[in-house]
């Protein structure tokens, strides 16, 4: 449909996800309320 692999696009979406949770967790919001996935993600450095 987009032009790129099922991976592909999995990747791009946990990159994302990974780079909007620490931006909300920089502006000192409390990730918690996003669900367990944000908080998990914040914790893990890659």
């Amino acid at each position: 449909m987009l032009g790129c692999s099922r991976g592909a696009v999995r990747l791009r979406l946990h990159r994302a996800r990974k780079r909007l949770a620490r931006e909300l967790a920089a502006a000192d919001l409390d990730v918690a309320s996003y669900g367990i996935r944000a908080v998990s993600l914040v914790g893990r450095r890659s």
